[in-house]
């Protein structure tokens, strides 16, 4: 697994776990601790995010670039 392949695997459901707690009706909570609760939530999810978009960026950028070159038959 590549480090792309790695970072999308983190991204993608946190993508859609924070379109989920943010996009909630509000007649499913029951009082407004709970919609603050959610919305907690989804910030801490989006907190995790950038801090996976960071490192990879970090990583991305002190990795040198190395060509592999096939074999010649």
């Amino acid at each position: 697994m590549s480090i792309e392949e790695f970072k999308e695997a983190l991204i993608t459901p946190l993508k859609k776990s924070i379109e989920q707690h943010k996009s909630a009706a509000l007649i499913q909570f029951r009082s407004r601790d709970d919609l603050t609760k959610q919305w907690d939530r989804a910030e801490g999810l989006e907190m995790a995010l950038n801090h996976i978009d960071n490192v990879y960026n970090s990583l991305s950028a002190n990795l040198p670039t190395v060509e592999i070159i096939p074999p010649q038959n």
